[in-house]
């Protein structure tokens, strides 16, 4: 695929209504659009976005290597799994270069979302020496999403509603904090604000929030994100003093902007797909099959044989 990605904001200006496009933002590799596109299994369209050339070169090469098009290139897509989809990259910090208009059907983020410590002490130089300074370095230009996390994740969610077509669905995965208090009211304000910035649409969207349970206490996630006591002691600070958090627990936000004249367009694949719980637990639960027909087990009372060679 050609290493260099696609400049142009808005590519496609007059897109067919039938094609099913997928916007995946901070992209990486790619991985949640090319999934996407192989459930949907028939004519899509896909945008990666990443303020990575590296990560989009990436995301192209994913893309061609399952058998989609990739657009400006002048051989057509191989006869993998995606040969009816086609592919483009857009060099963009989250929404910022995409066009409002034509619109997506599904958008997937995985937004930088880690609350990296302000250095308090930087050299004239660049970040200088410390445990602060060490901490930046490790995380800034791939994972920081600014001092509390979710500068990325607002940006994504305040240019949502602009961008979603009626009936269209966003999925940001990522880590959420929890501050101190009700954290449930505080989030469904926190995305209320955000997507409020998408204009008097905003006001008709829907929004969901799955997460792990229990969720990680902040010592724990100080600790995995530390390489020595003194950057353990300034995640605390920064964490508990600084941000007034909690907890932590991975999780998918969905965002849906309903439709008011409903035409689904049909899913050709009707096997079930794993669901989020709405109960304590794990993230997941698969949808139950409602004719089970499991083959019976030719040798119920199994036994460990030792091997012979």
């Amino acid at each position: 695929p050609n290493p260099n990605p696609n400049p142009n904001p808005n590519p496609n200006p007059n897109p067919n209504p039938e094609i099913f496009r997928i916007l995946d933002v901070c992209c990486g590799s790619g991985v949640q659009a090319i999934a996407a596109a192989r459930l949907w299994n028939r004519s899509a369209d896909i945008t990666f976005v990443d303020l990575s050339p590296r990560a989009l070169r990436f995301s192209l090469f994913n893309a061609a290597l399952n058998g989609c098009t990739i657009e400006g290139d002048a051989a057509p897509g191989g006869g993998g799994a995606l040969s009816g989809v086609t592919a483009r990259a857009l060099l963009s910090d989250a929404l910022s270069e995409v066009a409002p208009d034509p619109k997506f059907d599904l958008l997937l983020a995985n937004p930088p979302f880690v609350p990296v410590p302000p250095n308090p002490n930087p050299s004239p130089y660049g970040e200088g020496d410390g445990a602060a300074a060490a901490l930046r370095r490790r995380y800034t230009g791939f994972a920081d999403g600014g001092g509390s996390g979710e500068d990325v994740l607002i940006k994504i969610l305040s240019g949502a509603t602009q961008r979603l077509r009626p009936g269209g669905v966003a999925a940001v995965v990522s880590e959420y904090f929890f501050r101190r208090g009700n954290w449930r009211r505080d989030w469904a304000q926190r995305i209320g604000v955000a997507l409020a910035a998408g204009g008097p649409e905003a006001e008709s969207m829907r929004s969901m929030l799955v997460c792990d349970d229990p969720p990680l206490d902040l010592d724990t996630y100080a600790q995995r994100r530390s390489g020595s006591e003194a950057e353990r002691e300034i995640w605390r600070r920064h964490l508990e003093e600084a941000l007034g958090l909690e907890a932590m627990a991975t999780g998918l936000l969905y965002v849906a902007k309903p439709n008011p004249n409903p035409n689904p367009k049909p899913n050709p694949n009707p096997n079930p797909r794993p669901e989020p719980r709405r109960e304590a637990g794990l993230l997941y639960v698969a949808k139950p099959n409602p004719n089970p027909n499991p083959k019976p087990n030719p040798n119920p009372n199994p036994r460990p044989e030792p091997r012979r060679e």
